[in-house]
């Protein structure tokens, strides 16, 4: 994306999301969930410059990341071949609750069978960016 004004530097959004995912809510630090807001704020003005392949693939990585995270550390398969097969293992890991499971399970589908600019693929996008977002509320929450 082109950006006015000074270039922010570039957040790794697997090393965050493996952070995201494997450190207790009350222990993150506050430049971690402030570099989430970022990531998801470049997410958003994706979508607002309609650069929607660039924002599902950020919150792809993000949630292929997290759910890979987790489920390592609960010392789970983490070796799925694909990233729907690694939404099932991590729901059932209790990694997501059932919001984002089953968002993140149409967002699997859509990703593989529609194209960024189809209206199935924006909806489903939103709507996984809206939960990520309450996600990320959740976790600025108990940083007080």
């Amino acid at each position: 994306m082109t950006r006015e004004g000074p270039e922010k530097p570039s957040t790794d959004v697997a090393a965050l999301a493996s952070t995201v995912a494997t450190t207790s809510h009350e222990s993150l630090d506050q430049a971690d969930v402030d570099a989430f807001e970022a990531v998801l704020d470049d997410v958003d003005a994706a979508m607002t410059a309609e650069e929607y392949g660039t924002a599902g693939d950020t919150l792809h990585e993000f949630w292929d990341a997290y759910l890979a995270a987790g489920l390592r550390e609960r010392e789970e398969s983490a070796d799925a071949d694909a990233f729907a097969e690694r939404v099932e293992q991590g729901f059932a890991a209790e990694l997501v609750g059932i919001d984002i499971y089953q968002a993140l399970q149409r967002f699997a589908a859509v990703r593989t069978d529609e194209a960024p600019d189809s209206s199935t693929y924006q909806a489903w996008t939103k709507r996984v960016l809206a939960l990520t977002r309450d996600h990320h509320a959740h976790l600025a929450d108990h940083l007080g």
